[in-house]
């Protein structure tokens, strides 16, 4: 240790400026691995067999993913028409009435109405060109005119 103490560093500090402790040796870990006992062909054997067992499973995995997968394909939509759109609907229901809700504005209740529905709404509230009031998270969507419009 005190080799290494004069040989890497100056005043038995190291490169970092950190003291070197000669009290401890220096550890020369082995780099080559010594066998415990020999290696048979039914010991290589078995193991191929472990690793194609581990790939056919990996594989199977993989093409039942692939099977589950499910390709959506959403439509280019104009938001800015839909907005137009929503607002009509909304005006020519409006009349004469204080209010409309959001499930009486649309022409059927799919998923796929609400959800373009929803958004040009939203766009609507933010806008301030609607208000929207939902007295439970459960109920329907109470949507009225401003004044202004």
């Amino acid at each position: 240790m005190q080799e290494y103490a004069q040989a890497y560093s100056k005043d038995g500090v190291d490169v970092a400026g950190l003291p070197i402790n000669t009290e401890f040796p220096l550890l020369n870990p082995s780099l080559i691995r010594t066998p415990t006992r020999k290696v048979t062909i039914v010991d290589l054997l078995s193991a191929l067999r472990r690793v194609l067992k581990e790939e056919e499973i990996k594989t199977e995995r993989r093409s039942i993913r692939q099977r589950m997968a499910i390709r959506i394909e959403i439509p280019e939509v104009d938001i800015t028409k839909a907005i137009e759109l929503f607002f009509l609907k909304v005006k020519t229901l409006i009349r004469g009435r204080k209010f409309v809700t959001f499930f009486g504005v649309l022409s059927d209740r799919t998923p796929e109405q609400i959800v373009n529905n929803f958004l040009p709404m939203l766009y609507l509230s933010n806008d301030r060109k609607i208000l929207l009031e939902q007295e439970d998270y459960r109920k329907d969507i109470k949507i009225y005119l401003k004044e202004d419009n």
